[in-house]
This record gives C-alpha cells, sequence and structure tokens, in this order.
C-alpha cells in the first residue's frame, strides 16, 4: 500500500491547509532522507542544549538567590549550598558529555585528518582559555576528588541591596 503526500501550505490567516500538488514517490524519498539527516543533526545538538540548560539554572540560581537575599534578608541554610553544588555539577558534567559526543561523532563520522584537526583545535582551546581549564579541572575534582569549599558573601550593590557573590578560593585551582 503506498501513501500519497502532498505539498501543502497553511494559508495567510492560518486558518487551512490547503493542498498545492501532489508529491512523486522520489520527492517523497528524497524528502524522508532529507529528515533522517536533519532529525540526526538536530538530535547533535540537544549536548549543547544541556550545556546551555545547565549553566542557565545555575546563573538563574544564583539571580533567584540575590532576589530572596533582597527580599528577605540572608536566612542562609545547607540546602542553599546543596543546589548550588548540584547545578554546578549538572552544568560542569554537561560541557564534559558535550565535548566527549562530539569527539566520539567526529571520530565516527569523519576521516581521521579532520578528527586530528578537532583534537588540535580542543588542545590549543584548552591552552589559550583559562575558562576551559578552570571547567576542566572543576569537573575533575567535583567527579573523582571532593567538593570545593565554596566562599559565600554578600556584597552591597546600593543602600538597600546587597548581592551574594560564590567565591571558589584561588587555592583550590593553584593546588588542584
Amino acid at each position: 500500500m503506498q501513501n500519497d503526500y502532498f505539498l501543502t501550505i497553511i494559508t495567510d490567516n492560518h486558518t487551512k491547509i490547503e493542498d498545492i500538488r501532489k508529491l512523486s514517490q522520489e520527492e517523497v524519498e528524497k524528502f524522508k532522507k532529507a529528515s533522517k539527516i536533519l532529525h540526526k543533526l538536530y538530535s547533535k545538538l540537544y549536548f549543547y542544549y544541556m550545556v546551555d540548560y545547565g549553566y542557565n539554572e545555575l546563573i538563574e540560581y544564583k539571580n533567584s538567590l540575590n532576589s530572596e537575599i533582597t527580599k528577605e534578608g540572608l536566612l542562609f541554610n545547607e540546602m542553599f549550598t546543596f543546589e548550588y553544588y548540584r547545578l554546578l555539577h549538572n552544568y560542569l558534567s554537561s560541557v564534559n558529555l558535550f565535548l566527549n559526543q562530539y569527539s566520539a561523532n567526529i571520530k565516527r563520522d569523519y576521516d581521521k585528518s579532520f578528527s586530528d584537526e578537532f583534537d588540535t583545535l580542543c588542545k590549543d582551546l584548552y591552552a589559550e582559555n583559562i575558562s576551559f581549564r578552570i571547567i576542566y579541572h572543576l569537573r575533575n575534582e567535583l567527579e573523582h576528588s571532593k567538593l570545593p569549599d565554596f566562599g559565600i558573601d554578600m556584597k552591597r550593590k546600593n543602600f538597600y541591596e546587597f548581592e551574594c557573590v560564590i567565591t571558589i578560593p584561588r587555592d583550590f585551582f593553584i593546588n588542584n
């Protein structure tokens, strides 16, 4: 049994779908092939989205702490620290997952010269970018060793507002 497929449009007022013409079997096969390729490409972006969501959750949590401090004052408890560690771990792990997945995809889908070029670019980024190294080493510490001691300080923004500033001691990075 063969299904009929049509090229369609949605009308300007978004109230109807109108068929323009029937698609040939060759056009249907090309569409299916292109859809599979696009789906494969889009699914690879999921790993980037995990990084992006993890980062945004971390920033939103910090902002919510600041908002809560402004409204209620500093009523600190251990759940603040736990939640920050959890969100930080999610973010750092998603960065590692993203890099590992893209490396695996490149090794699987492209020839060795392209894979070697990707590895060289990653090494160059690591050498030239302090934030890359911090993320890499902090993730390793969280994953394999220990939780760093965060500093949670209050910084005055103006006469009425304070901001929560979360820091990691410099010595943690130097020693690790």
